[in-house]
């Protein structure tokens, strides 16, 4: 009997401490922050400038503000009123937006929330560029949250994974979203690229559609392919303008044209890339056609950690200790190696790679730190959201990320 009572009271005391857990993993998730980055842009430069800090003056730096997984639903109304405090800081601590997608998780963020956040962004006229993620075609759904652990182990033991994403199961959501965003001034970079210029720096875009779900077809930049370095290939020795639009999306595959002649000679310049999942084909792409920086989302950070913000999993086939920060791209030639797939999202057999030429056989990996300019890097946002089915984060808060270029 005496037994019996000590079971029950540890499976009381049991309940209590994992009711406990989960209420303030929950409020962990609403724990808001901005996270500031800096470092040199590969070879970049601008003479007669200085940097002041985030004050809004003319700078020598372009300020990046990288916004991805809000993950709308009923009940994150107070991630809203965050961003709309943030929208308010616009060109005061950053020139440009990057959405990396998955902004929404049910209809109700689509048809109630997501609005309301992008709105104040878009009213304030900062520039921005976004792509999507297969939470803004589809809705959220329950699920087992040890699925990410198992297929940690497949990618482990080398075993092929396929998106759990069946579209004909899944509810449809997002049309305010793309409504809203295709009615904007920013730049929908999904298969697409496009250039602009931003608080004086020449950027050339590039982005994909979400990789987790094969969406992902890589056109390139708009001019010259295959270099590190944007400074380099868009170099020229005439500044008179042209005619020409220099901003807006442009089509699958379109090049810049006259738009390239406006550069001049010493102004900052950089290649800057934009995908949801941030998986190595899709990272290698981007390091070939010779991105600078390259934006992503979807890992959540891990969104469940170990002390010290230790991810378990990555929800790619990134290692778990790169699932969120800033990092290197390092870049290795592999040749001859049979069997070695480098096209990335296109179809068996279809060519793959930078205006049409096959990629070389090239792989890459991840390097902690990112001090080196010669290196492309890489930022994968925590993310600022939850799924509504497993809204907790633990040594993992919710952030948006300030990348600062110098």
């Amino acid at each position: 009997m005496r037994n019996h009572n000590k079971l029950a009271t540890f499976a009381k005391l049991g309940l209590v401490a994992a009711g406990g857990s989960a209420f303030l993993a929950e409020r962990a998730s609403h724990d808001y922050q901005v996270r500031h980055f800096s470092f040199r842009a590969s070879g970049l430069s601008r003479d007669g400038l200085s940097r002041d800090g985030l004050t809004g003056a003319e700078t020598a730096s372009l300020r990046i503000l990288h916004l991805s997984d809000t993950h709308f639903y009923q009940g994150r109304e107070d991630l809203v009123t965050w961003l709309g405090r943030l929208a308010e800081r616009a060109f005061q601590d950053y020139d440009l937006v990057v959405l990396t997608g998955d902004m929404l998780a049910t209809r109700f963020g689509d048809e109630q929330l997501v609005a309301r956040a992008l709105e104040p962004f878009l009213e304030s006229g900062i520039p921005g560029a976004f792509v999507f993620g297969a939470h803004d075609y589809y809705a959220n759904r329950a699920g087992n949250p040890l699925k990410y652990l198992a297929r940690r182990m497949r990618r482990v033991t080398g075993e092929r994974e396929e998106s759990s994403l069946r579209p004909r199961e899944l509810q449809e959501t997002g049309g305010v979203l793309r409504g809203l965003l295709a009615g904007s001034d920013w730049l929908d970079l999904n298969n697409r690229n496009s250039f602009l210029e931003v608080a004086g720096w020449q950027v050339e875009f590039s982005g994909v559609e979400d990789p987790h779900i094969r969406r992902d077809r890589f056109v390139g930049f708009g001019s010259g392919q295959g270099t590190h370095g944007f400074n380099e290939v868009m170099r020229t020795d005439s500044a008179e303008p042209t005619s020409q639009e220099t901003s807006g999306p442009q089509a699958a595959g379109s090049s810049l044209g006259e738009s390239a002649r406006r550069v001049t000679v010493g102004s900052p310049r950089v290649r800057i890339g934009l995908a949801h999942a941030p998986y190595s084909r899709v990272l290698d792409e981007f390091a070939a056609a010779g991105a600078d920086l390259v934006f992503c989302g979807h890992t959540h950070g891990g969104q469940v950690c170990l002390p010290g913000g230790m991810a378990l999993v990555s929800n790619c086939d990134l290692p778990p200790a790169f699932a969120s920060g800033v990092f290197s791209w390092k870049r290795r030639e592999v040749v001859g190696e049979p069997g070695l797939e480098v096209t990335g999202g296109v179809a068996p057999g279809e060519v793959g790679g930078v205006g049409n030429k096959p990629l070389a056989a090239s792989w890459g990996e991840p390097v902690r730190g990112y001090e080196n300019p010669a290196l492309m890097r890489v930022s994968v946002s925590p993310g600022l959201g939850t799924s509504p089915f497993t809204p907790w984060r633990v040594f993992c808060p919710p952030a948006a990320y300030l990348v600062e270029l110098l």
